[in-house]
């Protein structure tokens, strides 16, 4: 229960958690031209 002093519940916990690791994950490599890097992140 100490938990959930810090969070409303287990889906806010979730969350938290897997934006930790998301923002651990590397992110594609985009071009620099602004349409190719356009193009590029629609069609990751």
């Amino acid at each position: 229960m100490a938990v959930y002093h810090h969070v409303r519940d287990k889906d806010e916990l979730l969350v938290l958690v897997l934006e930790h690791v998301a923002r651990s994950l590397p992110g594609p490599e985009l071009p620099e031209e602004p349409r190719e890097r356009l193009l590029a992140a629609c069609t990751l």
